[in-house]
């Protein structure tokens, strides 16, 4: 049975409990220091921005990752499935 364990994240100054794996525990703690890394360095380069700014502006840029590779991917797909149907015939 997968037991979950109670731990937290800490985002933009503010605390959100998790119940989580133990692999997922190691997980979020890389992700909750790359989130203050990317919140630090937008108010480096834009100043006065707020918390709630920063936060959108790294979800706009996730959004735009997974686009990315998910386009990538299906570009990916598409030469396989080509270089497959030249394999059968």
């Amino acid at each position: 049975m997968n037991h979950l364990i109670k731990s937290k994240i800490e985002i933009g100054g503010k605390e959100f409990p998790l119940k989580l794996s133990k692999e997922e525990v190691k997980k979020v703690k890389l992700i909750e220091g790359e989130l203050a890394t990317k919140i630090k360095t937008f108010q480096q380069n834009y100043g006065n921005i707020s918390m709630q700014d920063c936060l959108t502006m790294i979800c706009i840029e996730q959004a735009f990752t997974i686009q990315h590779n998910k386009d990538s991917q299906e570009a990916v797909d598409k030469v396989l499935d080509q270089v497959e149907e030249a394999l059968t015939k």
